[in-house]
Order: C-alpha cells, then structure tokens, then sequence
C-alpha cells in the first residue's frame, strides 16, 4: 500500500520541507496550509492502512509507512 503523502507530490518528508521553507519565510498562511495539507494526507493513509485486510499485513511491515519512503 502506498501512502497518499507520497501518492500526492513526493513523500512526507517534502511536506515536511515545504513546511518548514514557509516557517522559514515568515509566512503563516502557508506554513498553515501545508501543515494542513500534510496532516490530512496522513489521516487519510492512516484510516485507510487501517481498513485494510490484517491478515495480509504484518504489524512490522514499516516500508508502507510514508516518512520511511524518505529515509527520514
């Protein structure tokens, strides 16, 4: 299974970048939207991952995990 993040534009830790290039900027409204952006991508990885079938998927199977695409 592939995590909207990294379905989206990339992976977490390119939300995580442009999160922090805003912050950075001074400019809340961004850094607000891409927080927002980002968390929602997550919530919905996270309630899809966890309709899944559990007999299909190990407990350990970390690579579907967005950050761990990243090597963050």
């Amino acid at each position: 299974m592939s995590g909207p993040t990294c379905v989206r534009h990339g992976n977490a830790h390119q939300d995580h970048e442009q999160i922090l290039s805003a912050l950075q900027s001074r400019d809340a409204l961004l850094a607000t939207s891409a927080a927002t952006v980002h968390i929602a991508a997550v919530e919905q990885w996270l309630a899809t991952s966890l309709t899944d079938d559990p007999i299909r998927r190990s407990t350990t199977d970390s690579e579907d995990w967005p950050w761990h695409r990243s090597g963050v």
